[in-house]
């Protein structure tokens, strides 16, 4: 009972405050920000606790066709470093990623922040405000091999949901479709993907108009020790103009970002694991400031460096 407590405490912490994995059918794992089953142990101490950035991507264990349904979550925080010209900004997020696998080759990701800054050239709001709600459904089209040798092709089919009275998340609604496939080479795990975005019309005529977005990602994490793992994931985002659109503030021109994500899973004890992160752009957007009316804080590396920290939980 006093378990089931601490579980629903961190949960509600969660939700008042702010990956892209593959996952083994034998281990339970938490949520974290990189790929990949993990290796074919199936005690609690082997757990890897995959999740993204980010981006984040959460990981748990797949069931077996005849197992129970299993949840992931983890409790996120990110200071994101906006770089202007004469000076630094931050902006905190502060979350909730969870994924439920079922025994039907479905799984469901899910993903909430809220966001604050102390600029009020960003917000002229103080305190937290709501993000955009993320859903994501993949359907494994391809799942064959081993726990050792595994290899994944995941259809992905999903929306992020417009935020209600916030000047920092966006008031479009956004559909999201996307093809991901991980393989797995024992101590160690590849996986590639991409995702379009089909952003609609901001509600809020002070946001500024974008047109498709495309996202292309990979990651790599491995086994240090059956306590420790690391992963590294790379992400690119590309954002199309909206000249055709009326709106008075839109983008007018084509962008892209990109930016790299190094993590630390520390795994003491088989419920939880603790993500320890950073993210540097690779690729940075000519004018970070003049984007921020575009609301792009959810997605990884399009205003600046970030770190990050998690803990993951699975049942």
């Amino acid at each position: 009972m006093k378990l089931v407590g601490i579980i629903l405490l961190l949960a509600l912490f969660s939700y008042k405050s702010h990956a892209l994995v593959d996952y083994s059918e034998e281990t339970t794992s938490a949520p974290r920000r990189t790929f990949t089953p993990s290796s074919s142990d199936s005690s609690p101490a082997a757990s890897t606790g995959r999740a993204s950035p980010a981006s984040t991507s959460t990981s748990s264990a797949r069931p077996s066709a005849a197992g129970p349904i299993v949840f992931a979550f983890s409790p996120r925080y990110e200071v994101i470093t906006v770089q202007k010209s004469n000076r630094e900004s931050k902006v905190r997020a502060t979350g909730l990623e969870a994924r439920i696998n079922s025994p039907w080759n479905l799984h469901l990701d899910m993903k909430y922040a809220m966001y604050s800054t102390d600029d009020k050239e960003l917000s002229e709001k103080s305190g937290s405000q709501p993000g955009n709600p993320e859903f994501k459904l993949g359907i494994d089209w391809l799942d064959f091999g081993s726990a050792q040798d595994r290899t994944t092709v995941t259809l992905i089919a999903g929306a992020s949901l417009a935020a209600k009275g916030s000047t920092l998340g966006s008031s479009r609604t956004d559909k999201i479709i996307g093809l991901e496939t991980t393989k797995r080479f024992f101590w160690a795990g590849l996986g590639l993907g991409y995702e379009m975005y089909l952003t609609g019309t901001p509600a809020q005529e002070s946001e500024m108009a974008i047109g498709t977005i495309h996202h292309i990602y990979a990651g790599l994490d491995f086994d240090v020790s059956p306590d420790i793992s690391m992963g590294i994931m790379a992400d690119n985002f590309s954002v199309g103009n909206a000249s055709d659109s009326t709106r008075a503030n839109h983008l007018d021109e084509n962008l892209s970002f990109s930016s790299v994500a190094t993590s630390l899973t520390l795994k003491p004890q088989g419920l939880c694991a603790i993500e320890l992160g950073a993210r540097f752009n690779t690729k940075r957007v000519q004018s970070p400031e003049s984007l921020a009316s575009a609301r792009l804080w959810n997605l990884p590396g399009a205003y600046g460096n970030t770190i990050y920290t998690g803990l993951g939980i699975s049942f």
